[in-house]
């Protein structure tokens, strides 16, 4: 009998230890998982952002044939909205041809918050290059003009 009194209570630390790390494995699923979603979703924001802004065009050059370049002013302001409006910060940067856009959020943690990791953070950018097409469109039967006046 005397055996059984010194292991009396074993069994009791090894549950305590197994489920210590089984909630630091589960922390670590739950937590980076949601991580990686939300630069998931920073990344996506940034790439809208800068197609949201990449549409603000300067209209009298581009059809009149001439040239095709971006409002700056206009593409940074539209794609901070967009930004804003998604519930991040970030920074939108326009020049005559592109636009460069950065995203950023934090992930509040679930479960690692126990253990004092309370966020991570989770960024994401984009860019954004105007382009210009050809000017024909070869096989349609419509010809590109080069004065406002011949739009319908």
């Amino acid at each position: 009998m005397p055996n059984s009194h010194r292991e009396r209570g074993s069994i009791s630390i090894y549950v305590v230890t197994i489920s210590a790390a089984m909630i630091l494995l589960l922390g670590l699923v739950v937590d980076l998982g949601g991580q990686i979603r939300a630069r998931q979703y920073a990344e996506a924001v940034a790439s809208e952002a800068a197609r949201a802004a990449g549409q603000q065009i300067d209209p009298l050059p581009a059809l009149q044939g001439q040239s095709v370049s971006i409002q700056a002013g206009q593409a940074e302001l539209v794609g901070r909205k967009y930004i804003a409006n998604a519930g991040l910060t970030g920074t939108v940067t326009a020049t005559d041809t592109a636009i460069r856009v950065t995203t950023h959020t934090t992930y509040q943690a679930k479960i690692l918050s126990i253990i004092g990791i309370t966020s991570f953070p989770a960024n994401g950018s984009a860019e954004a290059r105007l382009t210009e097409q050809a000017e024909t469109f070869e096989g349609t039967g419509i010809e590109p003009t080069t004065n406002p006046e011949n739009r319908r």
